[in-house]
């Protein structure tokens, strides 16, 4: 099986050098890309208000407009480059370095990519959502504040977060659908460091707990399974719990700071970090030939796919494919 390697420490070649961010330039480029992208896409899909499309487009401009004002640096440095990730609470600008590749050529020369892996992110520009009152949201969506807090309590607005007493939603946060969502909920990594001093009480069951997923049962709507990924356990451990239960569960998981649940912007986290607007993982499955390859020197011969692997920290391997976990 012939495959190639590459580490920041060989020469960068061609195909990663045509296609990395390394200017003002192509960061305006993509970040117009990404804003148009993500508007048509919002209004073809047609499942959103309209002050959640204004507040999209509001974030996406001002990023834009961050990215002028800022004195961007041309990267010259071989293996670095900008990358730009949409993320469920706003859109921010790394700087960041390659530091393995991997790939596998199968026995009629198509390529198939192995992963990679990358490092030394520096924050550049991290535009987020405003935050509202729950006056200010409820004059922005046009309902009730006594609705807002509702909404809440039942654990309709998971994104919202408290502060001292009062409660802040971000102006992205829409409003909630008819019926329930599957709730999904992670820690983020404040909790990680301080787990142990943290009080869970009346779920202790939380402490050895990474991610929680809460489904409503279709037969019955009063019936809800949460399901606990367990750290020490491939397992997951499930409970019942009835309509109250689960809002109660819910509100403390939203008023506690150390739990994210699936975000305000339900487009998920992209990562773009290719001049024509892509990701590095679309971008090698698809634009990189075995000609590409074979300008860098020659392959490496390997017994199976297996010894052409990395260390692939936040990725599974299936098959041909690389995954992030998750």
């Amino acid at each position: 099986m012939k495959g190639y390697k590459f580490t920041n420490k060989s020469p960068e070649p061609e195909f990663i050098t045509r296609c990395l961010i390394r200017d003002k330039k192509s960061l305006l480029e993509v970040s117009r890309l990404i804003k148009k992208q993500t508007l048509d896409g919002l209004k073809r899909e047609n499942k959103h208000s309209i002050a959640y499309y204004d507040a999209m487009q509001s974030l996406l401009e001002g990023f834009i407009q961050s990215i002028k004002d800022m004195p961007i640096m041309t990267i010259t440095d071989p293996w670095w480059h900008y990358s730009i990730t949409k993320l469920f609470d706003g859109i921010k600008l790394d700087v960041c370095t390659l530091l393995e590749l991997s790939f596998r050529v199968d026995d009629d020369g198509n390529v198939h990519s192995r992963g990679l892996t990358s490092s030394g992110s520096y924050e550049v520009i991290n535009r987020t959502f405003r935050k509202l009152t729950v006056e200010e949201y409820a004059k922005k969506y046009g309902v009730e504040e006594v609705t807002v807090r509702q909404w809440i309590r039942r654990g309709k607005l998971r994104s919202a977060e408290k502060i001292g007493k009062e409660w802040k939603i971000p102006e992205s946060e829409d409003i909630p659908k008819r019926g329930y969502e599957t709730g999904i909920y992670s820690f983020n990594r404040e909790y990680f460091r301080r787990r142990d001093e943290i009080p869970l009480e009346p779920y202790p069951f939380l402490r050895d707990t990474e991610n929680i997923t809460i489904f409503q049962n279709e037969e019955d709507k009063n019936i809800f399974t949460v399901m606990c990924e367990v750290c020490s356990s491939w397992e997951p451990m499930t409970l019942q719990m009835n309509t109250k239960e689960r809002e109660k569960l819910e509100l403390f998981l939203i008023s506690t700071p150390y739990f994210n649940s699936n975000g305000a912007m339900s487009e998920g986290t992209s990562t773009y970090s290719t001049n024509n607007g892509m990701s590095f993982f679309s971008y090698f499955r698809s634009g990189v030939t075995l000609e590409d390859l074979e300008k860098t020197g020659p392959g490496i011969e390997a017994d199976n796919q297996f010894n052409l692997n990395m260390k692939l920290d936040g990725f599974v391997i299936d098959d041909d494919k690389v995954w992030f976990k998750g």
